[in-house]
């Protein structure tokens, strides 16, 4: 699995914290194309990137998104606008089973979207797929909804649509 960008320094990777910063501010965008997750391996996260070199990411799609070349090469497009710089984009379907553990292993995750709601922490929309999965739940809204919600309104309204209440 790959590390959570929040949970590592990259004082000494500057590629990846632009990367990451720019990929965050675009995270709109990314949810709309439907991108699911971006993780960054290779050089960048390595930090033997130079000038010319390019950004590999490998991209997960939302779970209602079928992957096809042409939509892989207008993420692609898509990323490289954003970034200023060559995107070598894949999806995980398309690499052999090795290559896309070794990019897992080593890659660098900066941008997780969960079906409904696009969290800019990565680690906030695990928390939230995980709630998700435990309670059932399969509404959609922002995290600033869910999250400003009372949990006894959320437990209220859960409740209601499974019918216990």
């Amino acid at each position: 699995m790959a590390t959570v960008i929040d949970r590592i320094d990259v004082s000494s990777r500057p590629t990846l914290r632009s990367v990451a910063e720019t990929v965050r501010a675009n995270g709109d965008r990314l949810h709309e194309a439907g991108i699911g997750r971006i993780v960054v391996f290779g050089s960048v996260v390595r930090g033997e990137d130079g000038e010319d070199s390019d950004v590999d990411v490998l991209i997960t799609p939302l779970p209602s998104v079928t992957v096809s070349g042409l939509r892989l090469a207008g993420w692609r497009n898509l990323l490289m606008g954003m970034l200023g710089r060559e995107a070598d984009a894949v999806a995980g379907e398309f690499l052999r089973d090795a290559v896309r553990t070794s990019a897992e292993a080593e890659g660098v995750e900066v941008f997780h979207a969960v079906s409904g709601a696009y969290c800019k922490s990565a680690e906030t929309a695990r928390r939230l797929a995980a709630f998700r999965e435990a309670t059932g739940d399969r509404t959609a809204g922002t995290v600033a909804d869910l999250l400003a919600e009372s949990r006894r309104d959320r437990m209220n309204r859960l409740a209601g649509v499974a019918g216990v209440m």
